[in-house]
């Protein structure tokens, strides 16, 4: 470490890429040891060096990064549970991957990015059980509904357009930015995206905004 630091940074960022990746895959201890002790203020682009050495780890033992948290530092533990998500899909269920993230105190709301993963892979295999699973184990308003409906409801639009459009009617608006639009609307999403317009007529006029929501209770 201490000799590619002696080279212009032009020629580090040519290096680091291929150096962490074989070192983080002979001995990421020894890899983590050596870029933690650079001193950020005597080299102010290591901390990049310290995300990509975070980022090879997980990408090359994703369920060891997930279990061996507290080796990572706190302000990357987003990326590197959203990269270890992808290999961590390729031997779990997405089931026990959320059961996995559960179990582990992780705070939904600030792995999004990794929870779209679970419930995308999960939704493009099997969209009827990823909705069942949604609505009768998460709560209205909480981070595993809002961000695993839209992705089960656009799947399984794909399957039953209607029945997934009154399911995602039956959501309550939340607590969303002016203008937004109810749940229903991933299913119009998913149906023009892949060119099923058959429905569309009859959906439209029924998809929710904040405004129509608000003025309907007041």
């Amino acid at each position: 470490m201490e000799h590619l630091l002696t080279l212009p940074e032009e020629a580090q960022q040519l290096l680091y890429g291929g150096i962490i990746k074989a070192w983080v895959g002979q001995d990421f201890s020894e890899a983590r040891r050596s870029v933690l002790a650079v001193d950020l203020q005597d080299v102010p682009q290591i901390a990049t060096y310290v995300r990509q050495l975070f980022v090879e780890w997980a990408r090359l033992s994703p369920e060891e990064s997930i279990h061996n948290l507290d080796l990572v530092p706190e302000d990357l533990h987003s990326i590197v549970i959203t990269v270890a998500t992808a290999g961590i899909l390729d031997v779990l269920t997405p089931e026990d991957v959320l059961r996995l993230y559960a179990d582990k105190g992780l705070v939904f709301a600030n792995i999004s990015g990794a929870l779209a993963q679970v419930f995308n892979a999960w939704s493009e295999e099997d969209p009827a059980a990823t909705l069942q699973w949604i609505t009768e184990n998460t709560e209205a308003g909480s981070v595993l509904r809002e961000v695993g409906l839209p992705k089960a409801l656009e799947n399984f639009a794909l399957a039953d357009p209607l029945r997934a459009f009154e399911t995602g009617l039956k959501e309550p608006m939340g607590d969303i930015t002016p203008y937004s639009r109810g749940q229903e609307f991933s299913v119009i999403v998913s149906l023009v995206n892949n060119g099923r317009f058959e429905h569309l007529d009859s959906m439209l006029p029924r998809v929710r905004t904040l405004r129509e929501s608000t003025h309907i209770h007041s």
